[in-house]
C-alpha cells in the first residue's frame, strides 16, 4: 500500500508575512517558490474560515479526580524484616513485663519483711512491757513463792 498526504495550501494557515518567514529560513529559498497551480485544482477559490463563536466556558461539573493506584504488596525482604523487627518488639515487651514483675515482686518482698519485722517489734516490746509489770496480786512477794 501506498500512502499519500493531501496537499493543503499553506494560505490557509500563514498570511504573507508568516510565509515569507517560513520561505527566509530555508536552506535554499530559491527552490521554495510557491506552486502557482496545483496540478490536481484550483486554489483561487479558497474561502475564508470562519470563527467557531463565542468562547465555551466550563461547565460547573467538577472533574473527577483520580484515586492513587493501589499500593504494591510487600517484597519478600520487607516481610522478612517486619517479622523480624516484629519478633524484636515481642521479645522488648515480654523482657519489659518481666522486669516490671519482678519489680512488683521485690517491693512486695520489701514490704512483707517491713511489716514482720513492725509485728516482731511490736510482739518483743509487748513482752517487755509484760516481763517489766509488777503482778496484781495484793499477796506480797514473799507469798508467791
Amino acid at each position: 500500500m501506498d500512502f499519500q498526504s493531501d496537499y493543503f495550501p499553506i494560505e490557509r494557515f500563514a498570511d504573507a508575512a508568516g510565509i515569507d518567514k517560513i520561505r527566509a529560513n530555508t536552506p535554499v529559498p530559491a527552490a521554495n517558490t510557491p506552486i502557482t497551480q496545483i496540478p490536481w485544482g484550483d486554489t483561487s477559490g479558497l474561502r475564508a474560515v470562519e470563527p467557531m463563536g463565542p468562547a465555551r466556558q466550563p461547565s460547573g461539573t467538577p472533574v473527577a479526580v483520580a484515586s492513587p493506584p493501589p499500593a504494591l504488596p510487600p517484597s519478600p525482604d520487607e516481610l522478612a524484616k517486619k517479622a523480624e523487627a516484629d519478633k524484636k518488639a515481642a521479645a522488648d515487651k515480654k523482657a519489659a513485663d518481666d522486669k516490671k514483675a519482678a519489680d512488683e515482686k521485690k517491693a512486695a518482698d520489701v514490704k512483707a519483711a517491713a511489716d514482720k519485722a513492725a509485728a516482731d517489734k511490736k510482739a518483743a516490746d509487748a513482752k517487755a512491757a509484760a516481763d517489766k509489770k509488777p503482778s496484781t496480786d495484793t499477796k506480797p512477794p514473799e507469798a508467791i513463792k
